[in-house]
């Protein structure tokens, strides 16, 4: 089983356990108590998966670089500050479709300062508020996903074009808050982009 698994591999370093429905907080505990190495993580789309769990992996594997929890709805703000308090090496962090995530769990990440990728796709409780905070601190960033992040505006894109002119890839989908301009001055002021992708969906207006 897990147990012996992870028993006998004391020096795992990369751990995929994508779509482990099987798989709960107790095994992400035993996980933390033995593979303090963990430096790539990927636990996406498991709903049985909990602040907890993740916490407790959080704190002892502070070597992690690269953690995927994407679509795991039930984690929460606490998950954020726990990475920000343990994980500061961490580079990659892809939280789509974390449904509960707000202000206050990304303005945590302010601490994770060598982040070159951040994925808030589908993160619709984030506003600008908790963006422009984070922004001054993504000196690093190249990547950024932010389609289905409905409440952010023009604000937001703005403080990325001013902070964080190293994007190369950034995504996002039109919606009433985002404008053709506001698009146009980010592009304009990032310099490196190499991949700038607007899905406007239904969406018609452009002005």
């Amino acid at each position: 089983g897990l147990k012996a698994l992870i028993n006998g591999c004391k020096h795992l370093t990369t751990l995929k356990l994508a779509d482990a429905y099987g798989l709960n907080d107790a095994a992400l505990t035993q996980i933390s108590e033995h593979c303090h190495k963990l430096r790539y993580l990927t636990l996406d789309y498991n709903q049985r998966f909990t602040d907890t769990g993740i916490i407790a992996l959080a704190s002892r594997c502070n070597n992690l670089q690269h953690v995927d929890i994407s679509g795991c709805k039930n984690l929460t703000d606490s998950v954020l500050k726990a990475l920000a308090k343990y994980c500061t090496l961490l580079t990659d962090l892809n939280i789509a479709s974390c449904v509960k995530i707000t202000d206050q769990g990304l303005k945590a990440l302010h601490n994770c300062v060598l982040l070159v990728s951040l994925n808030l796709f589908g993160c619709r409780e984030i506003t600008d508020a908790g963006l422009i905070f984070l922004a001054p601190y993504l000196k690093q960033l190249t990547t950024i996903r932010l389609s289905q992040c409905n409440k952010l505006t023009d604000k937001s894109l703005r403080s990325l074009a001013v902070n964080c002119n190293g994007i190369k890839e950034f995504n996002i989908n039109m919606h009433s808050g985002i404008t053709r301009g506001g698009l146009f001055h980010l592009e304009k002021n990032l310099p490196h982009i190499t991949s700038f992708f607007v899905d406007c969906g239904n969406f018609m207006s452009l002005e």
